[in-house]
């Protein structure tokens, strides 16, 4: 799936079943813990669950509409704003430390791979 394609109606229709089973199935699992309280919060509960249900479908069918869901176009320009604050505040020379110690770790690691071949005694020839 691309990132500009909306998420396959399927999706919609789960979300729509599972937010009735459990619009369903909420009065009777408050009851043993709120009494007769439960016939007065269900609704509320219901109402929100549908309200979250309608919006969650509006963002599922156009995810990237700037007005209705998801706009990337945004997102990947903070994520660029951020990482060019980043590279400004980040000192030079730490950075240059910081590549060191990772140069330094990984030619170490590898050094120490190869002296553990060396190291190991020659196979047994069949006789």
């Amino acid at each position: 799936m691309h990132i500009n394609q909306p998420v396959p109606l399927a999706y919609c229709h789960l979300l729509e079943l599972l937010v009735t089973v459990y619009v369903l199935i909420s009065p009777v699992a408050l009851v043993p813990k709120l009494l007769w309280v439960a016939i007065l919060i269900s609704p509320i509960v219901s109402l929100f669950f549908y309200g979250f249900f309608r919006l969650g479908s509006s963002m599922l069918m156009e995810p990237f509409q700037q007005d209705s869901g998801f706009d990337s176009d945004a997102l990947l320009k903070s994520a660029i704003h951020t990482m060019r604050s980043l590279e400004q505040t980040v000192p030079v020379q730490s950075r240059e430390l910081m590549l060191a110690a990772l140069l330094a770790t990984n030619g170490a690691g590898q050094g120490c791979e190869q002296q553990a071949i060396s190291e190991q005694p020659p196979l047994r020839q069949r006789q």
